[in-house]
């Protein structure tokens, strides 16, 4: 196989298409700035203070620093970086997403057909990727997700490339993508150690060479982690704020994983929001993929097995079919070794599996579309993913024209027009700096003011009945409230929904607490007070 290739420019054409609708799809639905909740708040603010202070963190409600260490520090680097250039950091974390999505989409679509030589795959793996409801979900927050996805993506087709070329140089910009990804999420380990495998088991040297290429890989993508915990050890004598937990918890743990991936599968499939989940659905969901990744395995040996007799492109296309589903092993893996040992565990949710989401379709496809080729059948068969994925943009693209559709007019999260109307968090910002906040929303009220409150949360926290806050002597916030002058500001995510039993409920525990406070200021959307 010659090592230059040229793509064709109608293949080209299609990829950058593609791409440009990825990136439109974002400006468009981050209208109002990427979505934010509480980690997102946490990053901006931790980048706004490495900008303003040199300190890549917090400040805790007492006025003390607090270094980021509950997450990697790659992402608001990046987003401190962008700020040194006059860039508000809210639209840095937009402009990001937009640059880094169109950029997965060429990726992926260019890669493949560098490496499998195929327009037509190539183009139904970018257009798989810019459908995907939770690929557009993910990549319109102000998270950490879309930097990870782009560098995880980039190290494993970076790999498959150095197993292609031998090139020194390749292998060594692979290993600074899966130090980069490993340095923007925890997890990120899995896809330094599916790259390692990967080496392993594909490359064709000999066993000196083999040592030499996985030291030189190893030693590159820990670097950047391995100086970052040894900054925070110096400064913090830890190396994070997860611990590990007991085995009692384990067993239980192992239940709700399994039932929450199930159903995180089942929502996967192509029209399955038009039929309940049920265990046993999901169940089936459960082993037809871990059946999906057994076929890979055996493709994968059989290829080994009979690798003289192989063409390039047989061995090409075993190579990327095996590098993905290794991919999706090693992030289920690590993705269930953290939930299982670790407090507290990762939540979960569709962003978060986003990857296996993703490796797996990217598995499905290739794989179909490859053994219709190694088994010889009518040239139409090639024309299945084909099919497929337009069973899948049939099913899944109205979804994703929902979100955009929605966070273009509503914005999500505390970046939602709502937010920036809010009337309390308004005479908020009119207080003295030196008013101690405490607060039912203190992302929000960190994110938009700088202020670090203190959590109110005695509607899920033990208070005695008939005592208004500020007089239960054995909460220290409530003493705060009452000693230090402090700030009790509520925000009312229920007043839209007055007729609604649990609204009523809240409302009235809130009326008993507040009971004798003096109201400064009152809105639709909160109150604010102060103890007498």
């Amino acid at each position: 196989m010659p090592n230059g290739v040229k793509i064709s420019r109608f293949t080209l054409t299609g990829i950058a298409l593609l791409s440009l609708t990825g990136a439109l799809a974002i400006i468009f639905s981050t209208h109002w700035g990427p979505w934010a909740y509480s980690d997102a708040s946490v990053y901006i603010v931790s980048a706004r203070n490495l900008l303003q202070d040199g300190y890549l963190g917090f400040y805790a409600p007492s006025g003390s620093l607090e270094l980021l260490v509950h997450h990697p520090p790659f992402y608001p680097l990046c987003l401190s970086a962008l700020g040194l250039l006059g860039i508000e950091l809210l639209m840095a974390a937009r402009w990001l997403n937009v640059v880094l999505f169109g950029a997965t989409i060429f990726m992926v679509g260019a890669f493949t057909y560098r490496l499998l030589r195929s327009p037509l795959l190539a183009i139904i793996l970018s257009a798989a990727t810019l459908v995907m409801p939770t690929m557009i979900d993910a990549f319109s927050g102000a998270m950490s997700e879309p930097l990870f996805m782009f560098t995880a993506v980039l190290a494993t087709l970076l790999i498959l490339l150095f197993l292609e070329t031998d090139r020194r140089h390749t292998l060594f910009l692979a290993a600074v993508a899966a130090g980069l990804a490993f340095f923007t999420r925890y997890i990120g380990i899995s896809v330094i150690v599916s790259c390692l495998v990967i080496l392993l088991l594909l490359m064709q040297a000999t066993w000196k060479k083999r040592i030499t290429n996985l030291a030189i890989f190893s030693g590159v993508s820990l670097l950047p982690n391995a100086v970052w915990w040894a900054y925070v050890y110096l400064h913090t004598t830890t190396l994070g704020a997860r611990q590990l937990v007991s085995e009692a918890d384990i067993w239980n743990r192992s239940v709700e994983l399994r039932l929450q991936l199930m159903e995180l599968f089942w929502g996967w499939l192509p029209f399955a929001q038009d039929s309940a989940y049920t265990y046993a659905r999901g169940r089936n969901v459960l082993l037809a993929i871990g059946l999906l990744i057994l076929i890979v395995l055996s493709l994968a040996g059989w290829d080994r097995w009979r690798v003289r007799q192989a063409t390039w492109q047989q061995r090409a296309g075993f190579r990327y079919v095996l590098a993905w589903g290794l991919f999706s092993l090693c992030y289920l893996a690590f993705f269930a070794q953290a939930y299982l040992f670790t407090s507290p565990p990762p939540d979960p949710l569709p962003r978060t599996v986003l990857p296996l989401e993703f490796s797996l379709l990217v598995v499905l496809l290739s794989a179909i579309y490859l053994l219709s080729r190694l088994l010889k059948l009518p040239s139409w068969s090639s024309l299945i993913p084909l099919f497929m994925l337009l069973t899948y943009g049939i099913a899944k693209a109205p979804a994703s024209i929902d979100l955009i559709s929605n966070y273009y007019q509503y914005g999500g999260g505390y970046t939602s027009p709502a937010w920036r109307t809010s009337t309390t968090l308004a005479y908020l910002q009119t207080l003295p700096e030196d008013t101690p906040v405490i607060t039912n929303q203190a992302a929000a009220v960190l994110l938009w003011t700088g202020r670090a409150p203190y959590d109110f949360c005695e509607l899920s926290c033990d208070q005695p009945a008939g005592v208004s806050y500020g007089d239960n002597p054995s909460d220290e916030t409530q003493s705060i409230f009452r000693a230090e002058k402090a700030a009790l500001v509520l925000f009312y995510p229920f007043c839209d929904l007055p007729n609604q039993p649990w609204n009523q409920r809240l409302v009235d525990e809130l009326n008993h607490l507040t009971q004798g406070l003096e109201q400064v200021s009152y809105s639709c959307d909160g109150a604010v007070y102060f103890y007498p």
